[in-house]
């Protein structure tokens, strides 16, 4: 590495910018001065969760978070199998244990997830609606607004009974949490959420200026992936900026490297993200046909849902037959390849 020094700055210290930082402090680059903005007083809980497929938790062991996580993540998954699958029956516990796995309840045009966090301790559920006709567009209302139970409620009218047993203001959960027989609410201030998208940049970088996360490819939930790819952008431009041969000089190659690896590579996770969440809203193959009539009456058979339920797999399986290592070592061999090493 070059003598002189190169400062770097990192705009966003969320999951990602901070992944990113200590990344290039594992890295055990030197000429390196990082800075880090943010605009945000305080952090809170925002957000669905982050996904920890076989996948990622090879990036929490590089960034020696590993044994720190494990006790507040769901599950640990090993690399042969996933852990989390989209169900489409409801898996119902006594009262005096957590869902230990991900329900999914499908529609056209809408679905209902329930799923643990915090090693069990709390469960995330969230009802997505898509409008398909608004795909493309702007959004010109406010992206977060809190709503009505009541507004909760009428979207999800005729839907199955553990549906409402989560929304519904005294009803009964001693199927769904701890407290048998409770009449507590569960949702106590639903909130509606727009969900955006960066889709198909054709760079992730300008100048000496790269955008990591979602800053560079923004995506749906539906595969609880988005942060984890932010923190991999973050562990392959760290390995390339920590290179002996890593300077202001080559600082251009770097970031070619860096766009060529790992673009294709998110964006084709975003795409798989955004096709998982059309499966579940009956909006492709053999269910695009589907009415929203024929949805509410049930008129679907159950061989149907199992291969949609073996559709969301498939879609799923770099999570566990991938490795991130890999991208890590492409870069670095462009890199190499660009300055001419």
């Amino acid at each position: 590495m070059s003598d002189k020094k190169m400062c770097l700055a990192i705009v966003g210290g969320g999951i990602v910018g901070l992944a990113f930082a200590i990344s290039l402090a594992k890295s055990g680059a030197q000429n390196i001065e990082v800075d880090i903005y943010e605009s945000a007083s305080a952090f809170g809980q925002v957000g669905a969760g982050m996904g920890f497929w076989p996948r990622i938790w090879e990036s929490m062991r590089l960034l020696g978070l590993e044994e720190d996580l494990k006790p507040l993540a769901s599950s640990v998954a090993n690399e042969d199998a996933p852990q989390e699958s989209p169900s489409v029956s409801p898996k119902v516990t006594n009262s005096n244990t957590s869902p230990s796995v991900r329900v999914a309840f499908v529609g056209k045009n809408k679905c209902f997830i329930c799923y643990p966090v915090s090693n069990g301790a709390s469960i995330n559920c969230g009802g997505i609606i898509s409008y398909p006709e608004k795909n493309g567009g702007l959004h010109d209302e406010p992206w977060v607004e809190t709503v009505s139970q009541e507004g909760l409620r009428e979207e999800f009218l005729g839907w199955s009974p553990y549906v409402h047993a989560v929304i519904d203001v005294g009803l009964p959960y001693s199927h769904i949490q701890y407290h048998a027989d409770s009449t507590e609410k569960l949702i106590k201030a639903p909130s509606k959420w727009v969900i955006n998208s960066v889709v198909d940049l054709p760079t992730y970088v300008s100048g000496r200026v790269a955008l990591v996360g979602d800053a560079a490819h923004a995506m749906t939930p539906h595969q609880a992936s988005g942060a984890a790819q932010g923190v991999e952008d973050g562990l392959v431009l760290a390995a390339l900026l920590a290179d002996p041969l890593a300077s202001p000089e080559t600082l251009p190659h770097i970031l070619h490297a860096y766009d060529r690896v790992r673009r294709p590579f998110s964006q084709d996770v975003l795409r798989r993200s955004y096709e998982s969440g059309t499966t579940y809203c009956f909006q492709r193959g053999a269910f695009a046909g589907v009415s929203v009539a024929d949805s509410a009456n049930g008129k679907i058979t159950l061989e149907s849902l199992e291969a949609l339920n073996g559709h969301i797999n498939e879609l799923l399986e770099w999570t566990w037959k991938t490795s991130s290592g890999g991208d890590r070592s492409e870069a670095s061999k462009m890199f190499y390849g660009l300055v001419g090493a």
